[in-house]
């Protein structure tokens, strides 16, 4: 009898600043709700600068919530990659499975029979999304669409997945999808299209 089909998601808040609290606060409301769908916590790969809950400008010390007078999002042992180790190397591989790239750290280990969902949430501008940068006069570096569709083409090929999701919540999104092969079983759904600003309010 073949095995079971399970759910993998990812989830990527690769901002940092409290300036960004939305974008890690996104993250963290993510998480809970699919904690709550059942998906789990073994199959739920969590990158985050973990650098908001405890800010000094945070009026809620160790608190971060997704809206006013809502729930407390933030629980501080679902975070698998924080500070240093949110940057684009560590993303693509956790992505493909490859622990060692890594780190040794939880990477999907989804099979042809699975789902995976992957939530994605920073800046972005046309072609690119952003990662932390290595001083605060860089405070981005920059990770490619041709990055990610090669990353989406070694799980195809693969077979890390039967069906994947993805949100992207950024600037642009759109742009990082041009290029997506439409025989994949891959869906998208980002927060704008190639030429829009994602618009914080």
């Amino acid at each position: 009898s073949g095995a079971l089909a399970e759910n993998w998601a990812v989830i990527i808040a690769s901002s940092c600043g409290y300036d960004n609290y939305r974008h890690q606060a996104d993250a963290h409301h993510a998480y809970a709700i699919l904690v709550e769908q059942g998906i789990p916590l073994d199959n739920i790969i969590f990158f985050a600068c973990d650098d908001i809950a405890y800010h000094e400008d945070n009026p809620f010390q160790v608190e971060i919530f997704n809206e006013p007078s809502g729930d407390i999002v933030y629980v501080p042992d679902s975070i698998d990659y924080s500070g240093d180790d949110v940057n684009a190397e560590k993303f693509m591989a956790v992505m493909m499975g490859d622990k060692k790239g890594a780190g040794g750290g939880k990477v999907l280990r989804s099979t042809i029979e699975d789902n995976v969902f992957l939530f994605f949430v920073d800046h972005g501008a046309p072609g690119i999304l952003a990662f932390p940068g290595p001083d605060d006069k860089h405070p981005f570096s920059f990770f490619y669409a041709d990055q990610l569709m090669d990353t989406f083409e070694y799980m195809y090929t693969h077979r890390m997945f039967k069906e994947m999701v993805v949100y992207v919540e950024a600037c642009e999104a759109g742009s990082m999808f041009v290029d997506l092969p439409d025989d994949m079983n891959i869906y998208v759904m980002t927060a704008s299209d190639e030429e829009v600003s994602a618009w914080a309010i």
